[in-house]
């Protein structure tokens, strides 16, 4: 009688291995390849936006102040004019900081990382 030998288990491994070697050659693509277009335009246009509710905010801060002045208005309407200038200022700020962030590109660190999870899924598949 000849015994025959169920591969099958073995075959799976291999499959995912090579699943993840795929997974990781794609995500390291990914960190090489930066953020896209859209997504830059898209930061680009939150940056203008948020420019233009800083300036419309100051000005009504600005109105508010030569306001309260001539006690036309309550402090504490100018507070709120106040507050409302100070958050669309750290919107703004926020703003090109996330624009920065996609168009400075991927960190050393995560391409290398990025390497390390290839190298590690291709040694996997190897000893499969």
């Amino acid at each position: 009688m000849l015994a025959r030998l169920d591969d099958r288990l073995q075959q799976a491994k291999v499959e995912r291995a090579k699943d993840d070697v795929a997974r990781a050659e794609a995500n390291l693509d990914k960190l090489r390849n930066g953020a896209r277009q859209e997504e830059v335009a898209a930061a680009q246009a939150r940056v203008t936006g948020a420019r233009a509710e800083l300036t419309e905010s100051e000005h009504s801060y600005i109105r508010n102040r030569d306001l309260l002045k001539t006690k036309t208005i309550s402090p504490a309407k100018m507070d709120r004019a106040l507050a409302s200038r100070d958050a669309a200022s750290a919107n703004l700020r926020s703003a090109q900081e996330q624009l920065r962030e996609l168009t400075n590109g991927t960190r050393v660190e995560e391409l290398r990382m990025g390497e390390s999870e290839l190298n590690a899924a291709r040694a996997v598949l190897a000893s499969e």
